[in-house]
């Protein structure tokens, strides 16, 4: 009888990285006594480094570092740190960005910046988002060797109401006066760290643009989902799942405008009627979805 520690189900996932996302520490120092391969990457890239950080689970991650971890990349481009950051684990992120032979300071830089906008989406937590990005304006401009300074800022972004990345810290502090500009400034900050490939990129434009619809701005939520269906169109396959999610949002967003047009909405706004050349613009990008299937 012999034990292949190795083994990995279909997504390449092995004893050792269930047990890291799962939080089994036991297990993971048994599978690490035996010499499991810390580094060893899933069918997307991902290593039990990874699956810590998403997880939350200081313990195991500790003892993954202790056996020579590394700060490898999925198939999108993400650290484990950064996979901390998404998830909003500050514990995790703490501790990754305080071993400097792990981490350098763009990272911990980036880092920080995208717990702030998990800080803002994900937990609501203005004041914790605004002291995120705070620390990494301080490591930009104050921390030790050059000044690490921002991207070149793109063309503004109509969905995003043309909010750029703020590069000073007067301009954070003004942020807390106008929360709709704050949650501008997470979406802004996330596309530039993540990416338009990665996933969350486009599902958080979606979800502030539901948060827009609840509200009664429907304008707003849809100039928000067509962005995302455009990035997701130029990313992903012709009929990928999340791309064919956008659609039916848009289904039932004018489903419910058509339906109830003219009522007013719990805030007191009233329903507006769905705009043709709104309703031709989203059918136009459907219909170049089936004709390139």
């Amino acid at each position: 009888f012999s034990l292949d520690i190795e083994l990995a189900n279909k997504h390449g996932h092995t004893c050792l990285m269930i047990a890291c996302y799962r939080g089994h520490v036991r297990i993971a120092k048994f599978l690490l006594a035996l010499k499991a391969d810390t580094n060893r990457k899933s069918v997307k890239g991902n290593t039990a480094l990874h699956d810590c950080a998403e997880s939350g689970s200081l313990e195991i991650l500790k003892i993954l570092v202790e056996h020579g971890a590394r700060m490898d990349v999925d198939s999108y481009g993400m650290t484990p740190l950064l996979a901390a950051a998404v998830a909003g684990h500050l514990h995790i992120v703490e501790h990754l960005i305080g071993i400097p032979q792990l981490v350098s300071r763009k990272e911990k830089i980036d880092a920080l910046e995208l717990l702030g906008a998990t800080y803002v989406d994900k937990k609501r937590d203005m004041i914790g988002a605004l002291e995120c990005w705070k620390r990494a304006m301080t490591e930009r401009y104050h921390g030790e060797g050059k000044v690490i300074e921002k991207p070149p800022r793109p063309p503004g972004v109509g969905a995003y109401d043309y909010a750029e990345e703020i590069a000073d810290a007067e301009g954070l502090d003004e942020l807390l006066a106008d929360p709709d500009e704050m949650r501008m400034q997470a979406l802004v900050i996330r596309e530039r760290i993540l990416g338009p490939a990665h996933p969350d990129t486009s599902y958080y434009i979606r979800y502030r643009g539901a948060v827009y619809a609840d509200s009664g701005k429907f304008e707003r939520c849809i100039e928000l989902w067509n962005y995302a269906l455009d990035m997701q169109q130029s990313m992903l396959e012709p009929l990928n799942t999340m791309t064919q999610s956008s659609l039916f949002s848009f289904i039932e967003l004018f489903s419910f405008m058509v339906g109830e047009e003219g009522r007013q909405t719990p805030r007191g706004r009233r329903i507006p009627s769905v705009e043709r050349h709104e309703l031709m613009r989203v059918f136009k990008k459907a219909v170049i979805i089936f004709f390139y299937c």
